[in-house]
């Protein structure tokens, strides 16, 4: 996948076959479930990572067996309607990434 935001996810397609994995440390991996007895065992790699206006990260998926591409995301209060301001306090980012702070078509 580029770097062109009109093929980064900002919804997923809702199919229920990408799935966060626990491994034995404290990362996470994402699996393809309908690849995992493929050679890659339906790994995925993450295309891209967003963090939106809406304190969500999303991250944008493809099996590495099929190339099949769908994205995840979790929110910082995935329930609320009105995201509260002290929210984007919780965000903590690297200066190494200030050059990647922009507008973007999800804004």
């Amino acid at each position: 996948m580029s770097e062109n935001e009109d093929e980064i996810l900002h919804h997923g397609l809702s199919t229920g076959e990408f799935k966060p994995i626990l491994t034995p440390t404290d990362y996470f991996v994402f699996g393809h479930e309908p690849c995992k007895e493929k050679k890659n065992a339906g790994s995925c790699d993450i295309t891209a990572v967003l963090l939106d206006n809406s304190t969500r990260v999303i991250f944008n998926l493809k099996c590495q067996d099929c190339g099949k591409i769908d994205a995840l995301k979790v929110a910082v209060f995935p329930f609320s309607v009105m995201v509260p301001s002290r929210a984007y306090d919780l965000f903590h980012i690297s200066p190494k990434y200030k050059n990647r702070i922009t507008s973007h078509w999800w804004d």
